[in-house]
């Protein structure tokens, strides 16, 4: 575990919170255990918990910024809170593959949950909410098994992001 810092670009303190460590992946097939439920806490910090108060940091500075633009339609040139989700989040999905990684899905669930109720929360503001599944990237985390390529991954979010609108807000893309 190591304390992760979250930091307004000009430097003022946001919140601290405790962050899995990075060294997850090295045993990614466990089976529901005890000594496994400090993750799942962990990862809700980390994976929902966080996007919150981000969001409730930042929701002044959304705010103005969907109303000096009050013309344009919601978008993310407008203002938006996109959080970045996986497809492991899926209830679907999980039910035709072994279960495994119970904390990374639970909590990647638990955020398209809260990027939802953000989205009807935030929809009377003009702020589009929603999230985003980048692929199997090549990371740390991702592994070098993994699908994608970082910089392929980055131009289909950005591409998928510039293309939302209204419509987009609380859906999973």
């Amino acid at each position: 575990m190591k304390n992760v810092h979250f930091s307004c670009p000009t430097g003022q303190s946001i919140f601290e919170i405790q962050s899995w460590h990075s060294d997850w992946h090295d045993d990614r097939r466990w089976a529901f255990k005890c000594s496994y439920l400090k993750d799942l806490y962990v990862l809700g910090n980390c994976y929902w918990t966080a996007p919150v108060l981000i969001c409730q940091k930042f929701l002044p500075l959304l705010k103005k910024a969907a109303e000096s633009r009050s013309s344009q339609l919601m978008s993310c040139s407008k203002a938006a809170i996109i959080n970045v989700s996986s497809l492991m989040s899926s209830i679907d999905s999980s039910l035709k593959t072994r279960g495994n990684s119970y904390h990374y899905r639970a909590s990647k669930a638990a955020l398209n949950m809260v990027t939802a109720l953000m989205s009807l929360e935030l929809k009377s503001f003009g702020i589009l909410a929603a999230a985003i599944h980048p692929g199997w990237v090549k990371t740390d985390m991702g592994g070098p098994g993994a699908d994608l390529d970082k910089d392929v991954s980055i131009r289909s979010c950005w591409s998928t992001i510039t293309s939302m609108s209204e419509k987009s807000s609380g859906l999973f893309a």
